[in-house]
Protein backbone atom coordinates (compact mmCIF):
# COMPACT_ATOMS: atom_id res chain seq x y z
CA UNK A 1 0.00 0.00 0.00
CA UNK A 2 1.34 3.73 -0.57
CA UNK A 3 2.90 5.60 2.29
CA UNK A 4 0.19 8.49 2.00
CA UNK A 5 -2.34 6.06 3.03
CA UNK A 6 -1.45 4.90 6.86
CA UNK A 7 -1.80 7.54 9.04
CA UNK A 8 1.32 9.20 10.85
CA UNK A 9 2.73 6.34 13.39
CA UNK A 10 4.27 9.11 15.19
CA UNK A 11 1.78 11.09 16.00
CA UNK A 12 -0.47 11.51 19.28
CA UNK A 13 -4.04 10.56 17.56
CA UNK A 14 -3.10 6.66 16.59
CA UNK A 15 -6.26 5.20 18.74
CA UNK A 16 -8.71 7.56 17.69
CA UNK A 17 -7.55 6.82 13.91
CA UNK A 18 -7.58 3.29 15.12
CA UNK A 19 -11.33 3.91 16.69
CA UNK A 20 -12.25 6.08 14.05
CA UNK A 21 -11.81 3.08 11.21
CA UNK A 22 -13.71 0.58 13.37
CA UNK A 23 -16.62 2.30 13.67
CA UNK A 24 -16.29 2.46 9.35
CA UNK A 25 -15.73 -1.04 9.36
CA UNK A 26 -18.84 -1.67 11.46
CA UNK A 27 -21.18 0.80 10.03
CA UNK A 28 -20.23 -0.45 6.63
CA UNK A 29 -20.80 -3.78 8.11
CA UNK A 30 -24.20 -2.51 9.35
CA UNK A 31 -25.19 -1.18 5.34
CA UNK A 32 -24.04 -4.41 4.04
CA UNK A 33 -26.43 -6.34 5.85
CA UNK A 34 -29.52 -4.07 5.49
CA UNK A 35 -28.95 -3.99 1.48
CA UNK A 36 -28.65 -8.40 2.05
CA UNK A 37 -31.96 -8.28 3.60
CA UNK A 38 -33.39 -5.68 1.28
CA UNK A 39 -31.90 -7.85 -1.60
CA UNK A 40 -33.56 -11.02 -0.01
CA UNK A 41 -37.06 -9.39 0.56
CA UNK A 42 -37.08 -8.41 -2.90
CA UNK A 43 -36.18 -11.38 -4.25
CA UNK A 44 -38.65 -13.25 -2.36
CA UNK A 45 -41.44 -10.54 -4.00
CA UNK A 46 -42.47 -9.12 -0.25
CA UNK A 47 -43.03 -5.21 -0.61
CA UNK A 48 -41.32 -3.78 2.61
CA UNK A 49 -41.22 0.01 2.87
CA UNK A 50 -37.50 0.76 3.75
CA UNK A 51 -37.16 4.20 5.41
CA UNK A 52 -33.54 4.49 4.85
CA UNK A 53 -33.58 3.17 1.47
CA UNK A 54 -36.41 5.61 0.69
CA UNK A 55 -34.87 8.18 1.74
CA UNK A 56 -31.41 7.42 -0.35
CA UNK A 57 -33.13 6.85 -3.35
CA UNK A 58 -36.18 9.12 -3.33
CA UNK A 59 -38.75 6.00 -4.49
CA UNK A 60 -42.28 5.88 -3.40
CA UNK A 61 -43.15 3.46 -0.16
CA UNK A 62 -44.92 0.67 -2.03
CA UNK A 63 -45.00 0.08 -5.82
CA UNK A 64 -47.61 -1.89 -7.39
CA UNK A 65 -47.56 -4.05 -10.86
CA UNK A 66 -44.95 -3.82 -13.43
CA UNK A 67 -43.69 -0.73 -12.54
CA UNK A 68 -43.10 -1.56 -8.94
CA UNK A 69 -41.21 -4.77 -10.31
CA UNK A 70 -39.03 -2.51 -12.72
CA UNK A 71 -38.05 -0.04 -9.98
CA UNK A 72 -37.46 -2.31 -7.78
CA UNK A 73 -35.00 -4.31 -10.27
CA UNK A 74 -33.23 -0.90 -10.47
CA UNK A 75 -33.03 -0.39 -7.28
CA UNK A 76 -31.67 -3.88 -6.61
CA UNK A 77 -28.99 -3.07 -9.28
CA UNK A 78 -28.05 0.37 -7.65
CA UNK A 79 -27.95 -1.36 -3.83
CA UNK A 80 -25.93 -4.38 -5.52
CA UNK A 81 -23.10 -1.90 -6.82
CA UNK A 82 -23.49 -0.29 -3.76
CA UNK A 83 -22.60 -3.14 -2.22
CA UNK A 84 -19.93 -3.82 -4.26
CA UNK A 85 -18.13 -0.66 -3.56
CA UNK A 86 -19.32 -0.92 0.29
CA UNK A 87 -17.02 -4.37 0.19
CA UNK A 88 -13.89 -2.79 -1.77
CA UNK A 89 -13.84 -0.11 1.09
CA UNK A 90 -14.38 -2.94 3.93
CA UNK A 91 -11.36 -4.66 2.40
CA UNK A 92 -9.84 -1.64 1.73
CA UNK A 93 -10.36 -0.67 5.40
CA UNK A 94 -9.87 -4.43 6.87
CA UNK A 95 -6.10 -4.12 5.17
CA UNK A 96 -5.27 -0.75 6.71
CA UNK A 97 -6.05 -2.00 9.97
CA UNK A 98 -4.04 -5.43 9.76
CA UNK A 99 -1.21 -3.01 8.69
CA UNK A 100 -1.92 -0.58 12.01
CA UNK A 101 -1.69 -3.72 14.08
CA UNK A 102 1.04 -5.02 12.54
CA UNK A 103 3.43 -1.81 12.91
CA UNK A 104 1.55 -1.35 16.72
CA UNK A 105 2.43 -4.84 17.42
CA UNK A 106 6.02 -4.29 15.69
CA UNK A 107 8.04 -3.21 19.16
CA UNK A 108 6.90 -6.47 20.50
CA UNK A 109 7.86 -8.39 17.22
CA UNK A 110 11.00 -6.85 17.58
CA UNK A 111 11.64 -7.98 21.27
CA UNK A 112 10.70 -11.29 20.21
CA UNK A 113 12.96 -11.36 17.11
CA UNK A 114 15.68 -10.28 19.35
CA UNK A 115 15.03 -12.66 21.79
CA UNK A 116 15.07 -14.95 19.25
CA UNK A 117 18.52 -13.91 17.79
CA UNK A 118 20.30 -13.31 21.94
CA UNK A 119 18.96 -17.29 22.28
CA UNK A 120 20.11 -18.23 18.46
CA UNK A 121 23.48 -16.42 18.90
CA UNK A 122 23.94 -18.38 22.43
CA UNK A 123 22.84 -22.03 20.59
CA UNK A 124 25.56 -20.81 17.83
CA UNK A 125 28.18 -20.24 20.81
CA UNK A 126 27.14 -23.31 22.21
CA UNK A 127 27.57 -25.23 18.95
CA UNK A 128 31.21 -23.63 18.77
CA UNK A 129 32.02 -24.99 22.37
CA UNK A 130 30.98 -28.17 21.23
CA UNK A 131 32.74 -28.19 17.84
CA UNK A 132 35.65 -26.66 19.92
CA UNK A 133 35.26 -29.90 22.10
CA UNK A 134 34.50 -32.14 19.47
CA UNK A 135 37.81 -31.00 17.65
CA UNK A 136 40.14 -31.30 20.70
CA UNK A 137 38.60 -34.79 20.89
CA UNK A 138 38.80 -35.40 17.71
CA UNK A 139 42.96 -34.47 17.69
CA UNK A 140 43.20 -36.62 21.27
CA UNK A 141 41.92 -39.17 19.53
CA UNK A 142 44.17 -39.18 16.18
CA UNK A 143 47.26 -38.56 18.54
CA UNK A 144 46.43 -41.58 20.34
CA UNK A 145 46.18 -43.67 17.04
CA UNK A 146 49.30 -42.44 16.05
CA UNK A 147 50.61 -43.56 19.46
CA UNK A 148 48.33 -46.53 18.86
CA UNK A 149 49.64 -47.33 15.35
CA UNK A 150 53.59 -46.79 16.63
CA UNK A 151 52.69 -49.36 19.30
CA UNK A 152 51.46 -52.11 17.14
CA UNK A 153 54.32 -51.15 15.15
CA UNK A 154 56.63 -52.34 18.51
CA UNK A 155 54.63 -55.00 18.93
CA UNK A 156 54.39 -56.30 15.65
CA UNK A 157 58.67 -55.94 15.52
CA UNK A 158 58.19 -57.55 18.96
CA UNK A 159 56.24 -60.67 17.45
CA UNK A 160 58.53 -61.05 14.78
CA UNK A 161 61.69 -61.13 17.40
CA UNK A 162 59.76 -63.36 19.34
CA UNK A 163 58.36 -65.83 16.64
CA UNK A 164 62.00 -66.05 15.20
CA UNK A 165 63.34 -66.54 18.94
CA UNK A 166 60.54 -69.12 19.38
CA UNK A 167 61.43 -70.98 15.85
CA UNK A 168 65.30 -70.74 17.31
CA UNK A 169 64.09 -72.40 20.98
CA UNK A 170 62.51 -74.91 19.11
CA UNK A 171 65.41 -75.71 17.16
CA UNK A 172 67.33 -75.28 20.16
CA UNK A 173 65.04 -77.81 21.70
CA UNK A 174 64.99 -80.56 19.47
CA UNK A 175 68.58 -80.23 19.86
CA UNK A 176 68.71 -80.44 23.44
CA UNK A 177 65.67 -83.65 23.26
CA UNK A 178 68.25 -85.19 20.98
CA UNK A 179 71.45 -84.41 23.37
CA UNK A 180 69.22 -85.42 26.32
CA UNK A 181 68.24 -88.84 24.57
CA UNK A 182 72.08 -89.65 23.67
CA UNK A 183 72.78 -88.32 27.16
CA UNK A 184 70.04 -91.28 28.15
CA UNK A 185 71.58 -93.54 26.26
CA UNK A 186 74.97 -92.94 27.52
CA UNK A 187 74.13 -92.79 31.10
CA UNK A 188 72.20 -96.31 30.45
CA UNK A 189 75.89 -97.11 28.92
CA UNK A 190 77.67 -95.89 31.68
CA UNK A 191 75.36 -97.35 34.75
CA UNK A 192 75.49 -100.50 32.80
CA UNK A 193 79.39 -99.90 32.82
CA UNK A 194 79.45 -99.26 36.11
CA UNK A 195 77.20 -101.89 37.30
CA UNK A 196 80.26 -104.21 35.58
CA UNK A 197 82.78 -102.28 36.80
CA UNK A 198 80.92 -102.79 40.22
CA UNK A 199 81.15 -106.42 39.91
CA UNK A 200 84.71 -106.28 38.25
CA UNK A 201 85.20 -104.46 41.48
CA UNK A 202 83.58 -107.00 43.71
CA UNK A 203 85.46 -109.78 42.01
CA UNK A 204 88.60 -107.79 42.32
CA UNK A 205 88.18 -107.33 45.59
CA UNK A 206 87.28 -110.69 46.78
CA UNK A 207 90.43 -112.09 45.05
CA UNK A 208 92.80 -110.14 46.66
CA UNK A 209 90.81 -110.45 49.95
CA UNK A 210 91.26 -114.17 49.43
CA UNK A 211 94.96 -113.47 48.16
CA UNK A 212 98.68 -113.41 50.30
CA UNK A 213 99.94 -110.64 47.72
CA UNK A 214 98.29 -109.80 44.60
CA UNK A 215 98.30 -106.79 41.33
CA UNK A 216 99.84 -105.86 38.36
CA UNK A 217 103.15 -107.58 37.55
CA UNK A 218 105.47 -107.74 34.53
CA UNK A 219 105.30 -111.20 33.93
CA UNK A 220 107.70 -113.34 31.31
CA UNK A 221 106.02 -116.65 31.13
CA UNK A 222 107.43 -119.67 29.78
CA UNK A 223 110.78 -117.75 27.80
CA UNK A 224 107.84 -115.44 26.31
CA UNK A 225 107.95 -111.64 25.57
CA UNK A 226 107.20 -109.47 28.93
CA UNK A 227 103.11 -108.68 29.66
CA UNK A 228 102.02 -106.67 32.43
CA UNK A 229 98.67 -108.91 34.42
CA UNK A 230 96.81 -109.19 37.20
CA UNK A 231 99.16 -111.73 39.17
CA UNK A 232 97.87 -113.19 42.84
CA UNK A 233 99.35 -115.49 44.94
CA UNK A 234 96.95 -117.74 47.70
CA UNK A 235 97.26 -120.93 49.42
CA UNK A 236 94.86 -123.76 49.39
CA UNK A 237 93.54 -125.86 51.30
CA UNK A 238 96.88 -127.51 52.33
CA UNK A 239 98.60 -124.61 52.75
CA UNK A 240 100.45 -124.88 49.58
CA UNK A 241 101.02 -121.84 47.03
CA UNK A 242 99.20 -121.22 44.02
CA UNK A 243 99.93 -118.50 41.77
CA UNK A 244 97.22 -117.50 39.13
CA UNK A 245 97.19 -114.79 36.73
CA UNK A 246 94.69 -113.02 34.71
CA UNK A 247 94.60 -111.07 31.65
CA UNK A 248 92.12 -108.58 33.65
CA UNK A 249 91.53 -108.16 37.78
CA UNK A 250 87.87 -108.89 36.81
CA UNK A 251 88.24 -111.75 34.25
CA UNK A 252 85.93 -114.75 34.65
CA UNK A 253 88.91 -117.40 34.48
CA UNK A 254 92.98 -117.39 34.63
CA UNK A 255 95.12 -117.64 32.03
CA UNK A 256 97.90 -119.43 33.75
CA UNK A 257 97.84 -121.14 37.43
CA UNK A 258 101.34 -122.56 38.98
CA UNK A 259 101.26 -124.52 42.27
CA UNK A 260 104.41 -124.25 44.37
CA UNK A 261 104.52 -126.83 46.45
CA UNK A 262 107.53 -127.24 47.79
CA UNK A 263 107.70 -130.98 48.58
CA UNK A 264 106.82 -131.15 44.93
CA UNK A 265 110.29 -129.50 44.15
CA UNK A 266 108.74 -125.96 43.45
CA UNK A 267 111.24 -123.30 44.05
CA UNK A 268 111.67 -119.89 43.86
CA UNK A 269 115.15 -117.55 42.74
CA UNK A 270 116.09 -114.07 42.88
CA UNK A 271 117.97 -112.60 40.05
CA UNK A 272 119.19 -108.76 39.06
CA UNK A 273 122.23 -107.88 37.40
CA UNK A 274 124.53 -104.90 38.39
CA UNK A 275 122.06 -101.26 38.37
CA UNK A 276 118.66 -103.37 36.85
CA UNK A 277 115.38 -104.42 38.92
CA UNK A 278 115.30 -107.55 40.52
CA UNK A 279 113.28 -110.38 39.28
CA UNK A 280 111.68 -113.82 40.73
CA UNK A 281 111.70 -116.80 38.99
CA UNK A 282 108.93 -119.40 39.82
CA UNK A 283 109.36 -122.63 38.88
CA UNK A 284 106.32 -125.49 39.89
CA UNK A 285 106.28 -128.47 41.41
CA UNK A 286 104.77 -130.58 38.29
CA UNK A 287 109.09 -131.55 37.51
CA UNK A 288 108.69 -129.75 34.17
CA UNK A 289 111.49 -127.53 33.56
CA UNK A 290 110.06 -125.57 30.71
CA UNK A 291 106.69 -124.44 32.58
CA UNK A 292 108.58 -121.59 34.81
CA UNK A 293 107.28 -117.88 36.00
CA UNK A 294 109.13 -114.98 36.11
CA UNK A 295 108.13 -111.79 38.00
CA UNK A 296 109.73 -108.62 37.45
CA UNK A 297 109.54 -106.17 40.19
CA UNK A 298 109.83 -102.81 39.68
CA UNK A 299 110.93 -101.58 43.23
CA UNK A 300 112.33 -103.39 46.11
CA UNK A 301 108.99 -103.03 47.99
CA UNK A 302 107.57 -104.96 45.69
CA UNK A 303 110.39 -107.43 45.23
CA UNK A 304 110.06 -107.66 49.68
CA UNK A 305 106.02 -107.89 49.20
CA UNK A 306 106.75 -110.94 46.53
CA UNK A 307 108.85 -112.87 48.34
CA UNK A 308 107.36 -112.65 51.71
CA UNK A 309 104.10 -113.98 50.56
CA UNK A 310 106.30 -117.06 48.93
CA UNK A 311 107.52 -117.21 52.25
CA UNK A 312 103.90 -117.42 53.87
CA UNK A 313 103.70 -120.72 51.81
CA UNK A 314 107.12 -122.12 52.66
CA UNK A 315 108.74 -121.13 49.64
CA UNK A 316 111.89 -119.42 50.38
CA UNK A 317 113.49 -117.21 48.05
CA UNK A 318 117.23 -117.97 47.38
CA UNK A 319 119.16 -115.46 45.22
CA UNK A 320 121.53 -116.61 42.31
CA UNK A 321 125.28 -116.11 43.04
CA UNK A 322 125.97 -114.48 40.17
CA UNK A 323 123.93 -111.55 40.76
CA UNK A 324 124.42 -111.51 44.14
CA UNK A 325 126.07 -107.99 44.02
CA UNK A 326 124.52 -106.02 41.94
CA UNK A 327 120.95 -107.16 43.57
CA UNK A 328 122.65 -106.31 47.37
CA UNK A 329 123.29 -103.11 45.91
CA UNK A 330 119.69 -102.19 44.70
CA UNK A 331 118.14 -103.62 47.55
Amino acid sequence: MDSQMLPDLNSANLDPQMDELQALVRSSRAEQAAISSKILALKGGVSTPQPSLKMSLGAPGVLAGAEEVTSLREQLAEVDHMLLQKDAQVETLTSQLLQLRQVVAAPQSGAEWRRRYEDAQKNYEQLQRDVQHIRQDAEKSRTALSSMTSYLKVLESDKRSSDAQRERLVKELKKHTEKNRSHEDEKSSIAHQLRCLEEAFLVCVGRVTHSLAAGVATIVLNGKAPEARFTTLRANSNGEGVIEIFREPDADEEIFAMELSVAGGASAVAEGAEGADPTILLTSSSGNDNENLRICCVSNEEFMKWTGALKTVGLDCTISKAETTGWRKKK
